[in-house]
């Protein structure tokens, strides 16, 4: 019985922790989609108002220029500088994590609503099972050439406890939210625990190495972290063929494929009647 939040701003958001699944039905008058909200220098956590779903570029558009980062409740951000972003929609009832570089107003910009209606969601991670979350978290902005769409992106810590998931839905780029220092997830990172980070490219797993573009890769809460992934630094753990794009093809074919050991390799390319047309010495 005890409560020592003073009245309810609207303006702001709240976490909510819960023991079970709940809905909660609000009434009361609809608060109007140009309510200007109060942003501090900072952390902030704040109400969505419109009533339609938009993408947070459009729909915080106008404080762009202050926004260091912003993310829901699951951990996906939007972090400017970089032009990343694996935010949904933002959705009316949802609240929102923003970090600011100075102090400012937001009246949120509903914009051209047309361009906002598709979005694709996030695939699934499949082979880095996901790991629990609540608690806080923090971005891991990864980039480099060996991220291929659909590979996926695991974080460990130094004892081998898988703490963020990740898939790339574009070649070079993945973005993992991080989670740590629980009440309810015991074997979360501390803050300054050193992490790695494994790839999954379909075919084999591998660890990666990680060159930072902006801080080292250790757990901070709500901290931001942006890295190159420069090379694997293992062979993958099985034979096969990823992927092959496009296939059919006409005169340019993409091929990934792995081996489990460092060997010479021959590639063969066939027609639709299965008529060799070519060998393409892959190297070693």
């Amino acid at each position: 019985n005890f409560n020592n939040i003073p009245e309810w701003d609207v303006t702001q958001g709240y976490q909510v922790y819960l023991s079970q699944s709940f809905q909660w039905n609000v009434f009361g008058e609809v608060v109007l989609s140009d309510q200007a909200i109060k942003l501090d220098k900072g952390w902030n956590l704040i109400s969505y108002f419109p009533h339609i779903d938009l993408d947070v570029r459009t729909a915080m558009s106008g404080v762009a220029d202050k926004i260091i980062l912003v993310k829901d409740g699951s951990g996906r951000f939007y972090l400017p500088e970089f032009h990343f972003s694996n935010l949904p929609p933002m959705t009316m009832g949802l609240g929102y994590q923003v970090k600011m570089s100075d102090s400012t107003e937001l009246i949120y910009d509903e914009g051209d609503v047309r361009r906002d209606l598709v979005w694709s969601p996030e695939p699934i991670a499949r082979h880095f099972s996901l790991p629990v979350t609540g608690g806080s978290n923090m971005s891991l902005l990864l980039t480099g050439d060996v991220i291929q769409q659909g590979d996926e992106i695991g974080v460990f810590t130094s004892n081998d406890c898988l703490v963020g998931t990740g898939i790339a839905t574009q070649n070079g780029v993945a973005g993992v939210a991080v989670w740590g220092d629980s009440a309810v997830v015991s074997v979360c990172p501390v803050t300054g625990e050193l992490l790695k980070i494994r790839l999954w490219d379909g075919i084999g797993e591998y660890d990666a190495e990680y060159c930072p573009v902006q801080g080292e890769l250790t757990w901070e809460k709500d901290g931001i972290r942006v890295g190159r992934i420069a090379a694997e630094v293992a062979l993958p753990v099985t034979f096969g063929i990823k992927g092959i794009w496009p296939n059919p093809f006409n005169s340019t074919v993409h091929i990934r494929y792995g081996v489990e050991q460092k060997t010479p390799v021959n590639v063969g390319v066939f027609d639709p009647s299965g008529r060799l047309v070519a060998t393409v010495d892959a190297g070693a």
